[in-house]
């Protein structure tokens, strides 16, 4: 039986967050979900993985999100945002807690670096 080096188990990570990519991308070519959907789907998309990502790959998801957002958009990820803490309030089982938080945060992400971006941009106009 072979041994499992350091080796094996980095190619392992890098192939599991090459496949977790593709399957964000194939959520975000779906053109019937509205964005925060999106953002839903690909939040509930790395919880469902038993490993753990890199942080690297959960930046890279939150900035490829963002980078599609515009105004509306934030407005309503930052009310399903508030939502979802809410409804987190009002849950007694610790697990769903943790999960509906999590969820919250992540969105919560998406909107602050979306709006990050937009004053980015503007601040680039105004200086050019």
């Amino acid at each position: 039986m072979e041994k499992i080096s350091l080796t094996h188990i980095e190619e392992a990570e890098e192939n599991k967050d090459e496949e977790l990519l593709s399957v964000f991308k194939e959520i975000m070519s779906k053109e019937d979900l509205s964005f925060t959907e999106k953002a839903e789907a690909a939040h509930n998309l790395v919880l469902g993985i038993e490993v753990p990502i890199s942080a690297t790959v959960m930046l890279q998801i939150v900035n490829e999100l963002s980078d599609d957002v515009d105004a509306e958009d934030v407005e309503e990820i930052e009310s399903r945002s508030l939502d979802i803490w809410e409804a987190a309030k009002k849950e007694s089982d610790e697990a769903i807690v943790m999960r509906l938080r999590a969820k919250s945060f992540f969105l919560r992400s998406v909107a602050e670096q979306a709006a990050a971006n937009e004053m980015e941009k503007r601040w680039r106009k105004a200086a050019a």
